[in-house]
């Protein structure tokens, strides 16, 4: 398989994530967290199965209690799907997504496991990817 035949298996098909990327609010940050990127507190805004960051699906039903949600453009959207298909690809490679320098896998370089672990850029000196 070529890179590009592996990013197509492991995503989904660009015309769903482009719709689905344009479904949620640029400042949402996931559930996981308590704010958004703009500040709001998400309990502040949900109402039962209602919130404002979608703008609805089968699980989700969107509610109007925040002002400053924002919806990315189709064009935003396939930005987005672009900049991470080539990202995607650079660490396929073995390269830095954000330089391009070959990626360090600190596992052969400790002794661990090979292909366990993370992989650094030596130029950024920050960690790319974690397997």
């Amino acid at each position: 398989m070529n890179t590009k035949e592996i990013i197509h298996a492991i995503r989904e098909p660009d015309e769903k994530f482009i719709k689905r990327h344009m479904a949620r609010c640029k400042h949402f940050t996931g559930i996981q967290n308590k704010i958004c990127l703009k500040g709001v507190v998400y309990k502040e805004v949900q109402d039962g199965t209602t919130f404002p960051c979608f703008t609805g699906n089968s699980y989700i039903q969107p509610n109007d209690k925040c002002e400053l949600r924002e919806f990315p453009t189709k064009e935003e959207a396939v930005a987005t799907l672009e900049n991470m298909n080539k990202r995607t690809k650079s660490l396929l490679e073995g390269k830095c997504p954000d330089c391009g320098a070959k990626l360090i896998d600190d596992a052969i370089e400790e002794g661990k496991y090979a292909g366990h672990g993370c992989y650094i850029c030596p130029v950024c000196k920050k960690v790319k990817m974690q397997i």
